[in-house]
């Protein structure tokens, strides 16, 4: 914390400010005395005849650490349904989410996301999280996999020299027990 008294100064309105040291950020501004009115990195003082003012400036550490996001669940590879539920999380609890499937663009996501209607073929879901500070996962979770809904076809060829086997009919069997 640093704070600057000013005194002696003329009647009327001074812009106080700060000029935050790379790496860190403003966190606060108080002052008393005068009539202070906060505006962004800096603080309105409006000083009748006789005022002396402090402001105090409060700065924390600039976080650039990005979180790291997280697939905790999701659909199975190759899958037969349409539809897919994906879970996922982050090292940073107060984290917020983007998701997007096949390259469709990032939009506003939490967990658990389904989507529905999907065609058959590949897909790839990607999720990536945002800390408060504004730092993005640059390395989103991704997971592809396949929808296939299309059940198999069986054909099955009769050899050369084969009897058809439709003509064979299975006949029950009678079982008989030996006697002892």
């Amino acid at each position: 914390d640093q704070s600057h008294t000013f005194i002696d100064l003329l009647p009327g309105t001074y812009l106080v400010s700060e000029l935050v040291p790379d790496g860190w950020l403003l966190d606060d501004i108080t002052c008393d005395g005068g009539s202070p009115v906060e505006n962004g990195n800096a603080v309105s003082v409006t000083l009748a005849g006789g005022d002396d003012v402090t402001c105090a400036f409060s700065n924390v550490a600039q976080d650039t650490t990005a979180p790291d996001t997280t697939l905790t669940g999701q659909p199975t590879n190759p899958s037969n349904s349409a539809n897919a539920t994906f879970d996922f999380n982050s090292d940073d609890a107060n984290a917020t989410f983007e998701c997007q499937i096949d390259g469709g663009g990032w939009t506003p996501c939490t967990s658990p996301q389904s989507y529905t209607g999907l065609s058959e073929g590949s897909h790839t879901f990607q999720v990536r999280a945002t800390d408060a500070a504004g730092n993005t996962d640059p390395t989103p979770a991704s997971y592809t996999w396949v929808i296939d809904t299309t059940g198999p076809t069986v054909t099955i060829n009769q050899a050369a020299g084969q009897a058809d086997p439709d003509v064979y009919k299975r006949q029950p069997k009678e079982l008989t027990r030996a006697r002892r």
